[in-house]
């Protein structure tokens, strides 16, 4: 899966008890000339998480489950750029009602 596949989950992950992890994988370089389209896939990448946790869609996947917290992992082979996590830290301070959190992880040592 790729971050411009916006009605995709990437992965699943369950690290801790209670909560469900979703994984976004990003392994597009984080340039200054494509750092806008860059931007509008993430955040309807996100847009699309969010919604499938507080529509609970889950629920076709795992029925019996009770899940009282959330983690949307982000996955990149690249460090963001500061607006990219401005904008991640801001959503992240909105979702705190609903228990959602996002993590980042670095796997690469590339920069933008």
């Amino acid at each position: 899966m790729t971050i411009n596949e916006h009605e995709l989950i990437d992965g699943f992950s369950s690290s801790k008890e209670n909560t469900l992890g979703l994984i976004i994988n990003d392994s597009v370089i984080w340039n200054k000339e494509i750092e806008d389209t860059h931007m509008y896939h993430l955040k309807n990448k996100l847009d699309y998480y969010i919604n499938y946790i507080k529509n609970k869609n889950y629920k076709s996947m795992f029925p019996k489950d009770d899940f009282g917290a959330f983690s949307i992992e982000l996955r990149s082979e690249y460090k963001l750029p500061l607006n990219a996590l401005i904008y991640i830290r801001k959503l992240e301070k909105e979702l705190e009602p609903f228990n959602i959190e996002i993590p980042i992880k670095i796997s690469g040592s590339g920069s933008c």
